[in-house]
């Protein structure tokens, strides 16, 4: 018995390092609603019903929270006035994730989104 949990608690033991090293790997919900309104606007698409089916949609494809999601394009799309300070942090650092993407990807247009969406949020 005392081998058995020994085991079990190395696997437990491992599972949260490779958890770990999966959040660290995988963009915030924020950069990949970015990532998808880039990609949105430059194909076209028009996002004009931005609802809870919407984030189910996203969900599917990100595998991550459709709330989340949901919230975090609408954020991107809507007129915001302001931002508390907390927010505009987590825009900025998820702006940033969204523009290493687009560069690893030599995405010129997906860059031009995001450096306009930059100054879009820099004002407030």
């Amino acid at each position: 018995m005392p081998r058995l949990t020994a085991v079990m608690a190395d696997f437990e033991g491992k599972e949260r390092v490779h958890l770990e090293k999966c959040k660290q790997a995988q963009m915030s919900n924020t950069a990949l609603s970015i990532i998808f309104y880039a990609l949105a606007k430059t194909s076209g698409m028009h996002l004009n019903k931005i609802d809870a089916p919407f984030g189910g949609l996203l969900m599917s494809l990100y595998g991550s929270s459709p709330d989340s999601l949901q919230k975090a394009l609408k954020l991107i799309t809507c007129k915001v006035t302001s931002l508390s300070p907390h927010k505009q942090t987590e825009l900025e650092k998820s702006i940033e994730e969204a523009r290493i993407f687009f560069t690893k990807l030599e995405f010129p247009q997906g860059l031009e989104i995001i450096d306009h969406l930059e100054r879009k949020f820099r004002r407030l």
